[in-house]
């Protein structure tokens, strides 16, 4: 037999460079080993060897538009930067040797990550029907200059009283979920006022290197590739504005080995996403090409199928612009 109160549940608030964030279903976190094998010829497996301890955190956000600085940090992040510096972030909070991530549960225990980064950006959906926040995972690693023979080096638990009040930093008000329309720098009409049949989704790819000894094991991730592609399927596009827009043939269209930066008829543009209203989501993609379109045809059939837009690197005198930006309509 068991009694109820022992089976340990409840739900928690998330604290990371000073965001609270609550989520749409669980969190969770996943601690282990990354290991090795000792083989033996005549024994088989005999062994296993730690090279590296795994602490990640995953959840997706209720939806608040806040903390967008938290959640996409990197799209001015340099190749080469580290993402557990906090001194290598271009907003504030950023000072100290580590970003520390708590997850304080409503039973009062709290459990804290000792050096956490964001290794995996949500995915935007951006619609009147849907929130806007995808998953976010965070990675965490040993605190600086620490040993892992140290107490509580990568994770620390404590019994903290949860203050009911901190339920009430939840702003309804903020979660937005608005219909969005896009416009494409540089380009005519009707580029310059894309409307969307189901909103638009933006997809991040951060890859990132890690940085090892051999006494310490995984010690710092840096940045090695940023990229962004917007998704839609559009309304008002005719059959010959796409082809004018992609490219794909005649005197304009791009060459095997040319770049899509310089296409032959549309240059590309920024891409802006805005919704109607101050405060609303507004996220902008650097100079972004039309990699892919298509078309449908049928009874009920919108003839224009899903667009894919993909940002690409745009430098000021040697130095990268950011790649994309997440922010709200002033």
């Amino acid at each position: 037999m068991i009694q109820r109160r022992q089976i340990i549940k409840g739900p928690a608030k998330v604290t990371y460079r000073g965001v609270t964030l609550f989520s749409r279903d669980d969190v969770t976190l996943d601690l282990g080993y990354d290991t090795f094998d000792i083989q033996s010829s005549a024994h088989g497996k005999l062994d296993e060897r730690a090279v590296a301890r795994r602490a990640n955190v995953s959840f997706v956000p209720v939806g608040e538009w806040e903390g967008l600085s938290v959640l996409w940090p990197y799209g001015a992040f340099g190749i080469g930067t580290s993402i557990f510096d906090p001194t290598a972030y271009p907003v504030a909070p950023n000072t100290g040797d580590d970003f520390p991530l708590e997850i304080h549960s409503v039973a009062g225990e709290k459990v804290t990550i000792q050096s956490a980064a964001v290794t995996q950006m949500p995915d935007l959906d951006l619609s009147a029907q849907r929130t806007a926040i995808g998953g976010v995972t965070f990675t965490g690693i040993g605190k600086d200059n620490t040993n892992w023979s140290d107490a509580d080096s990568l994770v620390k638990t404590e019994t903290v009283a949860f203050n009911q009040a901190d339920l009430g930093i939840l702003s309804i008000a903020q979660i937005k979920t608005v219909p969005v329309s896009a416009v494409w720098a540089g380009a005519a009409a009707p580029w310059d006022a894309i409307k969307s049949i189901g909103g638009f989704r933006v997809a991040f790819n951060l890859q990132t290197q890690p940085i090892e000894t051999d006494e310490d094991g995984l010690v710092d991730m840096v940045v090695q590739n940023v990229g962004v592609e917007a998704r839609f399927q559009p309304l008002g596009i005719t059959e010959s504005e796409l082809l004018a827009a992609i490219n794909l043939q005649a005197n304009a269209a791009v060459k095997r080995g040319g770049s899509m930066q310089a296409l032959g008829g549309l240059t590309g543009g920024d891409l802006s996403l805005a919704g109607p209203a101050s405060g609303d989501p507004s996220v902008s993609l650097t100079k972004v090409f039309l990699k892919n379109g298509g078309m449908g045809w049928g009874a009920a059939t919108p003839r224009m199928n899903e667009f894919s837009f993909v940002a690409t690197r745009e430098f000021n005198a040697g130095v990268p612009l950011p790649l994309f930006t997440v922010g709200s309509v002033a």
